[in-house]
């Protein structure tokens, strides 16, 4: 069985320690914490077609568990989000 969970938004689970900040930190909910078959907190992107693909989540990550695929547009996303809009 793979310990990697989802497609567009993956976690390794063998990495993952649960401590939430992927679910914090999403703006489209696309976590939920869970446990796994060695009972385990972790988080699974249960909701990965609300992505995005903004790359909070694999920012936020602090042993690297989550891995967001890169589509057109990711980086500008990330950018846009990171500098906010600048009106006048």
């Amino acid at each position: 069985m793979s310990k990697v969970h989802g497609y567009t938004v993956r976690v390794d689970w063998s990495v993952c320690y649960g401590c939430e900040k992927c679910v914090t930190a999403c703006p489209t909910d696309v976590f939920i914490m869970m446990t796994d078959t060695t009972g385990k907190a972790v988080a699974d992107p249960i909701r990965e077609a609300d992505c995005i693909l903004c790359l909070v989540c694999e920012i936020v990550c602090p042993v690297k568990a989550i891995y967001i695929e890169r589509k057109g547009g990711s980086e500008d996303t990330l950018q846009s989000l990171l500098q906010g809009t600048d009106e006048n």
